[in-house]
Parts: structure tokens; sequence; C-alpha cells
């Protein structure tokens, strides 16, 4: 009996024929993670240069992806600082041009307003259609980093999506710059129409909301001088039109990059499969990783086995 509660206490646990199994298998499994990871650094490190710059190279379609996501991340910025305050202004100045149109539809002065609201809707429809064109970009740019692999899928799919993706983002730059006319339009009407719908309807509500003032006062703003801090400057958007075609001929500069250097020079591997082995043998052996581990094999030098007292007599010399 105290040989048994002797076994129970000690030996059990020591000797688990279920446990020692899984010990054995995580002690010999966890030298071999720093191992890997310590090869993958030595091979790294030692990494030809050419080798680097091809992966660079190669890699430049990810990396022009990644700028287009700033840039994308820069413009949806600016138009989150500029549109708040815009859809505030056109909301007022709706309801009072509304308002001088319903008193006095057949007015010759009224069709100035009516112009100007024109063209704050053309304006807010092309801010919402730029704003859907970057969500239609950004989808499309997470679409090739994170969710599809190059050698996965057919290489007929993936020319589809960087046409669709092309498409997407050079209709930034169109958008944009048919903004800066309907900016300029609105410049250059806003105040006389303002003025013109004040003397059909009363813009006292509009003028408490958005503290303004459609004629000259002191120490009080102009509406029209508020509409052109509302909508986007002219200089500023020429700015993003310049960088959205920078970075859509780096996207293209990119992936036509990738394509000569996939198919005009091919990977080293592909290179030694071509030649035969007799040729590259020894030139290939630094570049290909099977001929790299048998260089480094010792082949022991094979001597007959002939005892030394069997071994024939010098001749003598005549």
């Amino acid at each position: 009996m105290p040989s048994l509660l002797r076994w129970w206490s000690v030996g059990a646990a020591a000797a688990d024929p279920v446990k020692e199994p899984a010990a054995a298998a995580v002690a010999a499994a966890a030298p071999l993670a720093p191992k890997a990871a310590e090869k993958v650094t030595v091979e790294t490190q030692t990494m030809p240069l050419h080798k680097r710059m091809r992966q660079i190279i190669i890699n430049q379609s990810i990396l022009a992806q990644f700028f287009k996501l700033i840039v994308l991340f820069v413009i949806a910025l600016i138009h989150v600082f500029y549109a708040r305050d815009f859809l505030n202004v056109f909301r007022e100045m709706e309801m009072f041009i509304q308002l001088a149109l319903s008193r006095a539809p057949e007015a010759r002065e009224i069709h100035r307003a009516t112009f100007l609201l024109d063209l704050l809707v053309d304006y807010k429809k092309n801010l919402w259609m730029t704003v859907s064109a970057m969500c239609a970009c950004l989808s499309s740019a997470c679409f090739f980093l994170l969710l599809i692999r190059e050698e996965a899928y057919k290489p007929c799919l993936l020319v589809l999506m960087r046409v669709i993706d092309a498409f997407l983002f050079f209709t930034l730059p169109v958008l944009m710059y048919a903004r800066s006319m309907l900016v300029g339009a609105i410049i250059r009407h806003s105040d006389d129409a303002l003025v013109q719908a004040s003397k059909q309807a009363n813009p006292s509500n509009m003028m408490n909301t958005l503290h303004c003032s459609v004629t000259m006062r002191e120490n009080v703003p102009l509406c029209s001088a508020l509409i052109e801090r509302a909508i986007f400057p002219v200089i500023l958007l020429e700015y993003l039109v310049v960088l959205c075609i920078i970075t859509a001929a780096y996207v293209g500069l990119a992936y036509l990059i990738v394509y000569c250097i996939k198919h005009w020079f091919p990977h080293e591997t592909e290179m030694f499969e071509k030649r035969p082995c007799h040729e590259c043998a020894k030139a290939c052996s630094c570049s290909h990783p099977d001929l790299a581990r048998l260089s480094q094999l010792r082949v022991p030098t094979l001597r007959p086995l002939v005892h030394p007292s069997y071994a024939p007599l010098p001749t003598s010399q005549a």
C-alpha cells in the first residue's frame, strides 16, 4: 500500500504515457521557430543586390496601391473640411431662392437667382459623385491588397480589375476639373443673383442663420463671400487634379514595370530549367537553391582498398 501511494504521488506524474509524447513534441518544436527565423534572416542578408532590387521593382504595384490610398485619404480629409460648411450654406440659399421664385416666378430678375441655384445643385452633385468615386477606388485598392493573390487568379481577371481601378481613379481629376469650372461660375454670379432675389423675398431668415448680409454692411460679411469660403478654392482643385494625375501615372507605370520584368526578364529558376545541366551546373550554383546545396556537400575521395603488403614492388632500373 505505501508503495502504491508513493507511485500515485510521484511516479505517475513523472511517467505519464500520455503526456510524455506531447511534452517531447513541444520540446522538440520549441527551438525550431528561432532557427527558422534565423535562417530567413540569414538568407535575406546574404541575398545578392540584384535579387533585392528585383523584389523591390516587382513590389512597385503594391507600393503604388499604398500611395494611392494615401492620396485618397488626403482628398477625403479636404472634403470633410469643406463639405459641412457648404451643405449648411446650400440649405439656406436653396430655401431663400425657392421663396423668391414662388413669389415672382415670371420676373426677369429672378432668372439669375435660379441660375445660381442650378450651379449650386450641380456643385453638390459633383461633390457626392467625387465621394462615391473615392469609395470605389478605396474598395478596389483594398481588393488588390488584401483579398487576392496574383498567383491564385487568372490573368484576365487581374487585367479586368486593373482597368476598372484605372477608370475609377481617372474619374477623380475629371470631376474636380468640372468642379473648378462650377466654382468660377458661382463666384461670378453669386453677388448679383442674391441682390436680385432679395428684391422679391425677404432675406432676413437666411441672413440671421448664416450671420451675413446681402448688401454691404459694417462688420458683417457678404453672403456671396460666405459662399466662396464654403466651396473649394480653384487653386486647391487644380492642385488635387495634378496630384491625381501623378498618382494615376505612377500606378500605371508600376503595372508596366512589373509586366516587363515578368515577361522580358524571367526568374532565375526558369533560366535554369531552360539550360542543360552540364552547361550551367557551375555557373548557376550561386543562384539555384538545389545546386547551391549540392555545391556545399563534401564528397569523400574513394581509394582502392589494397593492403600495403600486396602493393607491387618498385621495378629495378636496368
